[in-house]
């Protein structure tokens, strides 16, 4: 595919997440909840469309230096640095996720007891009565 068929492509999914974000937004608010939410989803890859109309562009303008970057990318050393620091946040998220967890878990607990301490001294009131 030639680079004016993709500007075009992309200059049109533009377009076309901007359609889908209004309809989501005015759609939404009212009786079509589902469709809006899965509009707005849709208009969420607007983004990703001019972030590649940008690096189109650049590529033009700066050859070399876009040579360069891809050169940097798939270094051996980057790719390994890259690795690691994926791995290590990972590591923070599975532990952030597993404390929530816990947290959520005794929270829990905690709440269902103290209602149930509390439905039980009302039921005796009650029943004295």
């Amino acid at each position: 595919m030639n680079e004016k068929m993709k500007k075009t492509l992309l200059i049109l999914g533009i377009i076309a997440c901007l359609i889908f974000q209004y309809i989501g937004i005015f759609l939404g608010a009212e009786d079509l909840r589902i469709i809006g939410g899965i509009c707005i989803t849709i208009a969420a890859l607007g983004p990703l469309c001019i972030n590649k109309l940008y690096r189109m562009s650049r590529k033009k303008e700066f050859p070399k230096a876009v040579r360069q970057e891809e050169i940097e990318f798939h270094d051996e050393r980057n790719a390994l640095i890259r690795s690691r620091a994926k791995a290590r946040t990972s590591d923070i998220s599975r532990w952030l996720i597993s404390a929530m967890r816990r947290w959520a878990k005794c929270w829990f607990k905690r709440t269902v007891s103290a209602a149930s301490a509390s439905a039980s001294t009302s039921s005796s009131v009650w029943s004295r009565r």
